[in-house]
């Protein structure tokens, strides 16, 4: 099923475009050119916020652009070996989004840390287990994602619009895929399900119905024995030693028809809530 346009990712209230990030980024990077340590906190934060949100997805020169200021981040935080990952996840995403002179003074950290990105290459990859779904992992189509650094991966649907973009942990899990993302207007269940076609969206729904139908039938079944039960114990011509039995029964099948009859409502409801 083709989702609206205006459909933002899980947990957005608005669509972010690309334009929104380059610019918390640009910001990002001018102020960590500036040693201003606020202007560059606050940059970072709105990027954080907008990542998740995007409405297209990133190309691999974005992707790099946010490796290099999660870098500074972690510079800042003094985590050496988070801010040497996202150098070099930059440089596999995009070799050729490098660091100015401004943000990597000769001599200084980033500098230093740059020059070892270089030397120990991209990381190792891992396949990723999502089978039939379209993945873009920094920024270009993947079954892989890499083992040792971060990486922006996104889940898109049939026409390209990303169902969730998340920048992604080395090791951690991939989010659960929402339901309504397919590769091709089918339905998916989940982050790890193959896309299903139209038929088998079709028997996912008349399965129920007909488990439905049938027990229906067995109300209105158990309800018809029920009477003809009660009836056959107000016969005069009934007789008496099968009285008792009779109306015994009647009672029971009453009690299953009423059950049975409860259950297709209680069936029907759950029906037309998920339809």
């Amino acid at each position: 099923m083709p989702l609206p346009p205006s459909l933002p990712p899980p947990r957005c209230e608005f669509i972010v475009d690309l334009a929104t990030l380059d610019a918390s980024v640009a910001e990002a990077r001018a102020a960590w050119a500036e040693r201003d340590a606020e202007r560059f906190a606050a940059a970072l934060a709105r990027g954080r916020q907008q990542l998740p949100c995007l409405g297209a997805p990133v190309d691999p020169e974005r992707a790099a652009r946010w490796h290099v200021v999660e870098g500074m981040a972690a510079v800042v935080a003094a985590d050496r070996a988070a801010a040497l990952g996202r150098l070099r996840a930059a440089r596999a995403a995009a070799p050729a989004a490098g660091l100015s002179a401004a943000e990597a003074p000769e001599g200084s950290l980033l500098d230093l840390l740059s020059d070892e990105a270089a030397l120990l290459g991209p990381s190792p990859r891992v396949e990723i287990d999502g089978a039939g779904l379209l993945l873009r992992v920094d920024g270009r189509p993947a079954a892989s994602r890499p083992v040792e650094v971060p990486a922006v991966v996104q889940l898109l649907d049939g026409q390209d619009r990303p169902r969730f973009t998340v920048d992604l942990a080395p090791g951690a899990p991939l989010p659960e895929a929402p339901a309504e993302v397919t590769a091709g207007g089918a339905r998916s269940g989940d982050g790890h399900s193959r896309a299903e076609g139209p038929a088998a969206s079709t028997r996912g729904r008349a399965a129920p119905a007909v488990s439905l139908g049938l027990t229906g039938a067995a109300a209105l079944g158990l309800g018809l024995w029920a009477r003809a039960s009660g009836a056959e114990a107000l016969d005069p011509a009934t007789p008496y030693a099968e009285v008792g039995p009779a109306a015994a029964r009647g009672r029971a099948l009453t009690v299953a028809a009423g059950a049975a009859g409860l259950l297709a409502a209680g069936a029907g409801a759950w029906l037309v809530i998920r339809w």
